[in-house]
């Protein structure tokens, strides 16, 4: 069984139906979160929710769990999602109740047999097996889970839409939670990871065992970019802006300036300009990024800089991929046409004093 097959085939059922996962939520009386869990193959439905997808698609469990659609004359495949549905049932009931069973017996066990070495182990470890467990103090958690402090700054829960993330590295390996007691997150953890192709750690992914609002959060500040960034078709190309008031600004770039960026070729190529123009070395240099189906919301593409009144653009991809990041050897500065010359003054606005 192959999780992200059965929840590509349930986004399939749910598009050819015209729903979108909030209308299929509130038909399956689930969370939108729980659809977008099963649809992007982090979770598997439930033996109630299987039963409630397979009859509202009119599809077998079998088919869901083998994400397509099978064949079969019409009695043998209600007969074979009934047996379907009553095995994933009763499956779920014995792990249900195995999970307590074990859960009583090592509760009693600690409680009857190891109080002692307990004892003994927090009488030196205490404060800080105390403070592993409780969480990190620089990442806390609200109570609902409506937002998050990170190292003094607050993010709230965000809505990535149809767009693809994939979680990173870990962040913050616990995460204090408001209210939580000890005995609550010694059995439970909430950590916190990057999210891979986002540039910025100003948005972040929570790995919670709780029903948290959102698994994305996004820095309260920058919630309106992101939103920006979010919703702009696939393809679109944003310039990063980092003026001389030290805050970064995004901007949709013209359609002019992506033609000219995107078309330049080898004939471009500047040879009397060299690697070492890009960058800080250059009087000004604008980053380039355009909105792909991977990471977040965008990818780095590339840079265009000013150097001596000139327009070059450098090419992220001319990077060989196993060369050093503080390596720029091997890219070249590509001639921008001078048709585009205002509209790329438009650009240094904010960084031009």
């Amino acid at each position: 069984m192959e999780l992200k097959q059965t929840g590509k085939f349930i986004a399939e059922l749910r598009k050819e139906k015209g729903h979108t996962q909030k209308e299929l939520a509130e038909k399956l009386n689930v969370t939108d979160k729980a659809v977008s869990r099963w649809e992007t193959g982090r979770g598997l439905p439930d033996a109630d929710s299987m039963l409630a997808i397979s009859g509202f698609f009119g599809v077998t469990i079998n088919e869901l769990l083998g994400g397509k659609r099978i064949p079969t004359p019409d009695e043998a495949r209600k007969e074979e999602a009934r047996l379907a549905a009553d095995y994933i049932k009763e499956a779920a009931e014995k792990r249900r109740y195995r999970l307590l069973t074990v859960f009583a017996v090592i509760w009693g066990a600690l409680n009857c047999v190891c109080l002692s070495v307990f004892l003994l182990i927090f009488g030196s470890a205490a404060p800080f097996v105390y403070k592993d467990i409780m969480g990190s103090p620089d990442c806390v958690i609200a109570k609902d889970y409506s937002y998050i402090t990170l190292y003094g700054k607050k993010f709230v829960p965000f809505d990535i839409g149809d767009n693809v993330c994939e979680p990173g590295g870990v962040l913050v390996g616990e995460a204090r939670v408001e209210g939580a007691d000890f005995l609550t997150k010694l059995m439970f953890y909430d950590r916190i990871r990057l999210v891979n192709g986002c540039d910025d750690a100003d948005f972040v992914y929570l790995e919670s065992e709780y029903d948290a609002p959102s698994d994305y959060y996004c820095l309260e500040t920058a919630v309106e970019k992101y939103a920006a960034l979010s919703n702009a078709p696939k393809n679109t190309y944003v310039a990063q802006i980092a003026g001389h008031d030290y805050v970064n600004y995004d901007v949709i770039l013209d359609s002019e300036i992506v033609s000219a960026v995107v078309s330049r070729t080898k004939n471009d190529v500047r040879e009397d300009v060299g690697c070492d123009t890009s960058h800080a070395k250059s009087e000004y240099s604008v980053t380039v990024y355009a909105k792909s189906d991977h990471g977040p919301f965008r990818r780095a593409a590339g840079e265009i800089i000013k150097k001596n009144g000139d327009y070059f653009y450098f090419d992220y991809s001319d990077i060989p991929k196993d060369q050093n990041n503080a390596d720029y050897s091997g890219i070249f500065a590509y001639d921008l046409p001078d048709s585009i010359n205002e509209k790329i003054n438009g650009l240094f606005e904010r960084i031009i004093k």
